[in-house]
């Protein structure tokens, strides 16, 4: 389900999508992000252009959310914000106290962009389990 919200904050679901910054794709993979972790998930032929590609778009950022849900032991809001500000900024901003890493003050996270697309994904992440729980009868 987070990875749906990610794509639909993204891009709205369009595999083409181009940001005025250069990411492309469903979950807005920027270049230099899917060349580093290319290798890591063996893909020895990469080209910027295979980020069109939706398995491949998808294969990369689930990839890249799963190593930050892992660097920042699952935390949801901090994975969500790295996702978008690097993971860098976002442990420079854990570790100087400027954010807590909780959604409460997100209105410290330094970049408006990054609290907006916190809370458009944590929007659409909590609608998709909302829906799939009510798909299958649990209210």
């Amino acid at each position: 389900m987070l990875i749906t919200a990610v794509m639909r904050t993204e891009s709205k679901f369009k595999p083409r999508a181009v940001s005025r910054k250069g990411a492309l794709g469903l979950m807005q993979i920027m270049p230099s992000t899917a060349e580093w972790i290319a290798p890591r998930l063996g893909v020895t032929d990469f080209r910027a252009e295979m980020l069109f590609e939706p398995e491949t778009n998808i294969r990369f950022g689930s990839w890249y959310l799963a190593e930050l849900a892992a660097e920042f032991e699952g935390r949801l809001d901090v994975v969500i914000v790295a996702y978008n500000a690097g993971r860098g900024k976002v442990r420079g901003w854990l570790d100087s106290g400027v954010w807590s890493g909780r959604f409460e003050d997100k209105e410290n996270i330094p970049y408006a962009e990054s609290r907006i697309f916190l809370r458009r994904v944590r929007n659409a992440y909590m609608q998709y389990i909302r829906l799939y729980q009510e798909r299958n009868g649990n209210r």
